[in-house]
């Protein structure tokens, strides 16, 4: 766990499937509406997650995957304002891990917040063996892609396409595979 200001970040535990519709209320306003420079409505319809995507990360958590909150304590009471899923890269590299669900409450970005939850997350990926860290990053998102750049992500090389072509907006958008080593 981590603490900066009134900021905590922390791994989830089965406690919080409290949080499960807060959760999914950050995630789709960072990813699905115009209220934060990191949406990515533009390119495709829909929401980013639901309930169930947030309950089975709960409740996987340490198995599947590694699920991480972001809190802003007020009056002692938490208030979630941040998300990010670690998931083992299935197919690749050994000790690879990949960074889902990252999002920051649109209140909340340019404060530093996606930052500390990134670096908290990697060291966190280290501690647990990973000997990198990947992301998928729309290509045309060049602000976020050079965020990410600047934190130490470079591209591989790799560009995939969407998985759900239905819901793009823009067809033939692809994501770029960055990848910071440990």
């Amino acid at each position: 766990m981590t603490a900066q200001d009134n900021i905590i970040i922390r791994e989830v535990t089965i406690d919080d499937l409290k949080y499960v519709k807060e959760a999914v209320a950050v995630v789709n306003s960072a990813y699905s509406t115009n209220e934060g420079w990191t949406s990515e409505e533009e390119f495709y319809k829909g929401d980013r997650a639901g309930d169930e995507e947030l309950e089975k990360s709960i409740r996987e958590n340490g198995v599947s995957c590694r699920l991480l909150f972001a809190f802003d304590v007020i009056d002692e009471k938490e208030k979630l304002i941040g998300t990010l899923r670690v998931d083992p890269v299935i197919s690749g590299e050994k000790g690879h891990g990949e960074i889902r669900l990252f999002s920051i409450a649109p209140a909340y970005q340019s404060r530093g917040v996606g930052g500390r939850l990134v670096r908290f997350a990697l060291t966190h990926m280290q501690e647990l063996g990973y000997t990198a860290c990947v992301m998928r990053v729309f290509e045309a998102r060049t602000v976020l892609l050079n965020w990410y750049k600047k934190m130490g992500f470079a591209e591989t090389g790799e560009r995939i396409e969407f998985h759900d072509q239905e819901r793009l907006k823009v067809k033939g958008t692809t994501f770029i595979t960055l990848q910071k080593s440990f």
